[in-house]
């Protein structure tokens, strides 16, 4: 296996602070099924609500890769890799999805056979500078910016890269719809259809008139994805419904997130659903409901496995997770084609709903979660056929 940890540059740095610009305040907004985007502006309530739950049955089995829809070539990846390496760097390694993305796509790199180093970090700028500066000057053919360090405060650093002949690509980052400057290439996710779905279970379960608390982390780029998709889903299905934002920045989940859910319920006892758009908030989320009193269901994103042990105790209602080996594999696709000038393409996000219905699927033999667990390996078999591994 062709895997390197590369340790954090800077010993002296603050830990937990996770994005460049991270508002360290939080702050509520609310909403009555509006949306921030044209579109949603224009919709009604023409929607049938009887077809949500039909949507959100279609997502509890076994996700399947589309070959038939896929649109990128296949080609021989082994030779066309051989001799490269690339630096793969996630927002912060202290978020458990995300490290445990980036140590996958090493692990795909080494089945097809080139080298890719992890740069382990706590989510400082100054890391995410010191790791691009040294992919500039150290023959690197690829630097994966894997949902997190922003590239707009990173614009020196990228160009240089690219001015060395080093490409630069951010990952699981945005939505699909969402764009990226100054990079190589953004491999996006269908962070605005998840979002939607959230949106639909509070809907189908708590009526058109809901009453529902979003928590967000707006300094995060897919967050914005994510809050279009809940807006418009509200606006479409229910516009009667009272949506609520508050956002806590990731590096005060630990100091805020439950006090600011906990002074939100207390003012709002009639709460049906609180939606986690990322699902390690609810380890925050879970206590302030518990210490409340509150009725209020949750509802969540990503699929972090204390997330899925949630839902087996029933302290979370439902949970959208993603296959984590399928964005390896999905990364590794898009990142390869870009440092081979090839055609870049729409890579598949493939995520299950997970309730109490199905989470047993997603147990290892001892009772609780594993990442991997649940999703199948359909995408890392047609990956594998695409690229002539087998």
């Amino acid at each position: 296996m062709k895997k390197k940890i590369l340790s954090a540059v800077l010993a002296t740095l603050m830990v937990g602070a996770v994005f460049t610009g991270c508002d360290s305040s939080s702050d509520s907004s609310s909403t009555a099924g509006s949306s921030s985007s044209s579109e949603a502006g224009e919709a009604s309530a023409s929607g049938d609500v009887s077809e949500l739950q039909a949507k959100i049955d279609k997502y509890k089995g076994v996700p399947e890769f589309d070959m038939d829809s896929f649109e990128g070539e296949s080609f021989d990846a082994k030779a066309a890799m051989a001799g490269k390496k690339w630096m793969t760097i996630p927002g912060t390694s202290s978020n458990p999805f995300n490290q445990t993305i980036c140590e996958e796509i090493c692990e795909v790199a080494g089945k097809v056979g080139f080298t890719c180093d992890l740069l382990e970090n706590q989510g400082a700028a100054e890391e995410h500078i010191a790791g691009l500066n040294s992919a500039a000057q150290k023959g690197y053919s690829l630097v994966d910016l894997q949902a997190g360090p922003t590239p707009e405060t990173l614009g020196a650093q990228i160009q240089e890269c690219m001015d060395n002949g080093v490409k630069v690509v951010t990952s699981h980052l945005t939505g699909y719809e969402q764009e990226v400057s100054p990079v190589s290439g953004n491999m996006g996710a269908g962070y605005y259809d998840v979002a939607g779905l959230l949106a639909d279970w509070a809907i189908v379960n708590a009526g058109t008139d809901c009453n529902v608390l979003v928590v967000v982390s707006e300094e995060i780029t897919s967050t914005a994805s994510m809050e279009n998709g809940i807006k418009d889903e509200f606006a479409k299905y229910a516009p009667d419904a009272t949506v609520d934002f508050v956002n806590v920045a990731i590096v005060d989940w630990g100091s805020k997130c439950q006090s600011e859910t906990e002074n939100y319920l207390s003012a709002h006892p009639d709460t049906d659903y609180i939606i986690s758009i990322y699902d390690s908030a609810t380890q925050y989320i879970v206590p302030a409901v518990k210490s409340t009193g509150s009725s209020a269901k949750i509802v969540a994103y990503n699929g972090t496995p204390f997330a899925v042990d949630y839902v087996k105790t029933g302290d979370i209602e439902m949970l959208i997770g993603e296959d984590l080996l399928t964005i390896a594999y999905a990364t590794v696709d898009y990142e390869m084609r870009t440092a081979l000038d090839m055609k870049q393409v729409e890579e598949p996000t493939l995520f299950r709903v997970w309730t109490s219905e199905n989470v047993d699927e997603a147990l290892n033999a001892d009772g609780k979660c594993e990442y991997g667990i649940g999703y199948g390996e359909s995408a890392k078999e047609a990956y594998e056929k695409i690229w002539g591994l087998s």
